[in-house]
C-alpha cells in the first residue's frame, strides 16, 4: 500500500534537529520556571491569606481594645459623675445630719425644759393635794361618833370628788351630816370646783344652819350657778351628789335622812342582811339641765336605821371603771364587795373593797377618780 501519512508536526532531520531540540529545551526550562512561579504564588497566596487572617484578627482585637477602652472611658465618666453626684449628696446628707443634731439638741434643751417644767407643775399640784386634804374631814373627825372607812382614789393626784362631814348637837339629838359628792372633771379643775363645793356647803349647813339634806342640795344647785354666773356665760360644769343626814336622838333612835342629785345611797340592814340601794333625785347641781327643775325636785326620804347597820355613799367613779376587756365594775359588783365584807371592821372592808377594785382593773388605767364612804352606826 502507498504510504500516505500526512504529520501535524515539522519534519525533523539534520537542517532543524538541532534548532528543534534547543526550543525544547528551552520550552522544558520555560515551564519549569512557569511551575516554580505558581508555586511561589500559590505559597505568596498562602501567605497573603495568612497575613490578612493576621490583619483582621489585629484589626477585630484593636476594634475590641478600643470598645474596651471607650465602655472604660464611659465607666470612668459615669464612675466620676456618680462619685461627684455621691459627694454632693454626702454633703447634703452631712448638712442635714448637722441640721438634725442642732434640732436634736433644741429639742433636748426643750425636753429639759419641759421635764423641769412638769416637775414644778406637779410640785405645785402635790402642794395643791395638801390644800385639798387639809379641807377634807379628818379620820379621826369621822370616827369620832362612828366607825368609818374612806376608799379615796384621785386619778390625778387631786380630785373634783370630794367628802363632807358636820357633826350639831341640841338638847334632843346629835346631827351628823354627810356628803360624797362629785364634781365635774377630774385633776386641777374638778379640784377647784371641789374647793367651791366645800366652801359652800360650809356656807349652806354650818353658817345658815340647813340641815335638811333636800334643801342643801337644793341650796347648792343655787350657790354653784352664782359663784359659776351659769346664767350669763356659757359654763356647764356642775356636781352630782349623795347627802344623808343621821340624827341620834338621847332616847335611842336613830333617824337616817337623805337625798342625792343621780347618787344613790346604799344601807346595809343588819337585822336582815341585806342592802338595800335607795335611789334618788335625777337632778343635777348646777350644770347644763337647768330645765329639769320644773320636773323633779329635790326631797328628803326619812327612814329608821338601827346600831350594826352601816351607809355607804359613792361616787360614779368606782362603778364606771372598766378593765382591758372595756367591763365595767359596775354597782352591781360593788354591793356584792359590801356584802362579802359586811361583818369585817371598817378599815378592813375598806381594803376589801379597793383590792377587788384593784383586780378588776388589773393594772388598766383608772379613768376616773374614786370615792367610797362607809360609815357604821
Amino acid at each position: 500500500m502507498p504510504k500516505n501519512i500526512e504529520l501535524s508536526t515539522v519534519q525533523i532531520d539534520d537542517n532543524n534537529a538541532d534548532g528543534l531540540y534547543g526550543q525544547m529545551n528551552m520550552t522544558r526550562i520555560q515551564e519549569e520556571r512557569i511551575i516554580k512561579q505558581n508555586e511561589y504564588t500559590q505559597q505568596m497566596a498562602m501567605k497573603l491569606n495568612t497575613t490578612s487572617n493576621a490583619l483582621i484578627l489585629v484589626i477585630s482585637l484593636l476594634g475590641a481594645v478600643l470598645a474596651g477602652l471607650a465602655y472604660i472611658s464611659k465607666l470612668h465618666s459615669d464612675k466620676k459623675k456618680s462619685n461627684q453626684m455621691l459627694n454632693e449628696k454626702n454633703a447634703e446628707i452631712n448638712a442635714q445630719k448637722e441640721e438634725l443634731e442642732s434640732q436634736a439638741s433644741y429639742l433636748n434643751q426643750i425636753n429639759e425644759q419641759l421635764e423641769r417644767n412638769k416637775e414644778k407643775i406637779i410640785g405645785s399640784i402635790r402642794y395643791a393635794q395638801t390644800i385639798q386634804t387639809a379641807a377634807l374631814p379628818t379620820e379621826s373627825d369621822l370616827n369620832y361618833y362612828f366607825n368609818s372607812f374612806v376608799v379615796y382614789h384621785p386619778k390625778d393626784i387631786v380630785s373634783g370628788d370630794f367628802y363632807w362631814y358636820h357633826r350639831e348637837v341640841d338638847t334632843e339629838k346629835e346631827t351628823h351630816i354627810f356628803g360624797v359628792i362629785d364634781c365635774t372633771g377630774h385633776g386641777v379643775p374638778g379640784a377647784f370646783m371641789s374647793l367651791i363645793g366645800v366652801n359652800l356647803l360650809d356656807q349652806i349647813v354650818k353658817q345658815r344652819k340647813i340641815y335638811s339634806p333636800a334643801t342643801i342640795l337644793d341650796e347648792l344647785n343655787k350657790a354653784v350657778r352664782a359663784a359659776l354666773r351659769q346664767e350669763e356665760t356659757e359654763n356647764n360644769d356642775g356636781m352630782e351628789a349623795v347627802l344623808c343626814k343621821i340624827e341620834k336622838y338621847f332616847d335611842s333612835r336613830i333617824i337616817l335622812t337623805y337625798e342625792g342629785a343621780k347618787f344613790p345611797l346604799r344601807h346595809y340592814i343588819k337585822s336582815q342582811n341585806k342592802i338595800e340601794a335607795y335611789k334618788t333625785s335625777r337632778r343635777q347641781i348646777g350644770g347644763k339641765f337647768r330645765n329639769i327643775e320644773s320636773i323633779v325636785k329635790f326631797e328628803d326620804h326619812t327612814l329608821e336605821i338601827h346600831s350594826g347597820d352601816r351607809i355607804y355613799m359613792a361616787s360614779d367613779g368606782i362603778g364606771d371603771q372598766n378593765n382591758y376587756e372595756r367591763k365595767r365594775y359596775s354597782s352591781k359588783r360593788l354591793e356584792e364587795a359590801i356584802l362579802e365584807s359586811v361583818q369585817m371592821s371598817m378599815p378592813e372592808q375598806r381594803d376589801h373593797i379597793w383590792n377587788d377594785v384593784s383586780a378588776f382593773m388589773r393594772n388598766c388605767e383608772q379613768r376616773d377618780d374614786i370615792t367610797v364612804l362607809g360609815i357604821e352606826v
